[in-house]
C-alpha cells in the first residue's frame, strides 16, 4: 500500500496534463491504495453568498448516479451544511469525522440516508484539496459500508496525501516562474533572488525527496515534504535532452485577514481549525514543531484564547473569510 500512496504524491505535482486527466491519475493511484472499492468522484468549487458554486465532476470508475447525487447534495446543503462541509470542515474524513468535527453528530446520519437514497453506497471518505482564490476541490472516496469514526492513523496518513494534493492543485491554479533549479542529485543550478535565503532548506528538500521515491516506504511520507518552508513545492520537469531537473515553484495559499494574523499565522490558523495536530501542520509546512508551536503561541496572543481548546473554538466561530476560506 505504501508505494500506492507514493505514487499517488507523484501524480498530485504532474503539472503537464489538464485537469481531467489529472484527476483520472489521482483516481487510479487511489484505487491502487485499495481504500477505494467504489471509485473516486471529485468536483471543484467556490463558496459564494454561502452557498457551494460547482465548476465542474469529474467520476473515476464510479455509479452512473453521481451527477444525480451531487445535485441533490447541493441542493439540500443550507447554511449548516455548507459551514460543516465545504467551509470548515477536516481537511479529511468520513461522514462522521466531519460531523463531529461540527459538533452535529445528526449530519452523519442524514447523509448516511441520503448517499444509500441517491448514490448507492453508504459513505464517503473526502479529501479537502484546497487550491487559489478560494477554488477548492472535494475528491470523494464513497464506501460500501458505514465507516464510523476513522482512526488517527488513518486521518494522518490521508491528511499528509491531502497535502501534496492540494499543494499540486494550487501549482495548477497559478504556475509562476521558477524560483529555483536543481539537478536530481540536489545540486543547485539556478537560484532566484527570493529563493536565495532558503537555500539550504530547498538543498535538504530536494534530497530528501530523492531519498523517498527510491525507498518508496511508510518512511517516504514522512521525508518527502511537498511544501517546503510553505512556499515552494518541487516539481520534476524533463529537459529537451532528456535530461530530470528538480524545479522549486512558488507555492503561498492564498489568505486575508482582519485580525493582524501574518500570511503564515493565518495558513497555520486555517490548519489547526481545519483538526490538524501541530504535527500535521508542521508537517503541511515543511517546519519544525517547534516552529509551529511557536506560531500557535504568537496566534492565541494576537486573538486573546485563553489555551488551545479556546484557539480552535474561536477559529471555527470565525466566518470562512476570515481565514482565506472564500473567494473575494
Amino acid at each position: 500500500m505504501s508505494e500506492a500512496l507514493i505514487d499517488l504524491v507523484e501524480r498530485a505535482y504532474d503539472l503537464s496534463t489538464d485537469r481531467d486527466t489529472w484527476l483520472g491519475q489521482l483516481g487510479e493511484a487511489t484505487e491502487a491504495t485499495g481504500f477505494a472499492p467504489l471509485g473516486m468522484f471529485a468536483y471543484e468549487f467556490v463558496v459564494r453568498d454561502g452557498r457551494p458554486v460547482v465548476g465542474g465532476l469529474f467520476c473515476h470508475r464510479t455509479h452512473d448516479r453521481i451527477p444525480a447525487l451531487l445535485d441533490v447534495m447541493i441542493e439540500r446543503a443550507d447554511s449548516d451544511v455548507v459551514e460543516a462541509f465545504y467551509v470548515q470542515g477536516p481537511r479529511c474524513g468520513s461522514l462522521t469525522d466531519a460531523a463531529e468535527h461540527a459538533g452535529r453528530p445528526d449530519f452523519a446520519r442524514v447523509g448516511t440516508s441520503m448517499f444509500e437514497a441517491f448514490g448507492g453506497f453508504s459513505d464517503m471518505f473526502v479529501l479537502v484539496i484546497h487550491g487559489l482564490g478560494g477554488r477548492r476541490v472535494h475528491v470523494n472516496l464513497p464506501q460500501p459500508t458505514v465507516l464510523g469514526r476513522s482512526s488517527a492513523a488513518r486521518i494522518e496518513r490521508w491528511s499528509r496525501i491531502t497535502s501534496h494534493v492540494s499543494a499540486g492543485f494550487r501549482l495548477r491554479c497559478a504556475l509562476a516562474e521558477s524560483e529555483a533549479v536543481f539537478d536530481t542529485h540536489g545540486r543547485e543550478l539556478h537560484y532566484a533572488a527570493g529563493a536565495k535565503s532558503h537555500r539550504e532548506a530547498l538543498h535538504a528538500a530536494v534530497r530528501a525527496r530523492a531519498k523517498a521515491q527510491s525507498q518508496r516506504d511508510e518512511a517516504a511520507l514522512e521525508m518527502w515534504k511537498g511544501l517546503v518552508d510553505g512556499r515552494w513545492s518541487l516539481v520534476d520537469h524533463v529537459d529537451t535532452d532528456g535530461k530530470r531537473f528538480v524545479v522549486a515553484r512558488p507555492n503561498e495559499p492564498d489568505a486575508r485577514d482582519p485580525r493582524a494574523l501574518t500570511p503564515r499565522e493565518r495558513h497555520v490558523a486555517r490548519l489547526l481549525a481545519s483538526g490538524c495536530s501541530t504535527k500535521l501542520v508542521a508537517y503541511d509546512l515543511g517546519l519544525s514543531v517547534g516552529a509551529i508551536s511557536s506560531h500557535i503561541h504568537a496566534i492565541q496572543r494576537k486573538l486573546g484564547a485563553r489555551n488551545r481548546a479556546h484557539l480552535v473554538a474561536l477559529l471555527r466561530a470565525m466566518p470562512g473569510e476570515a481565514l482565506g476560506g472564500e473567494q473575494d
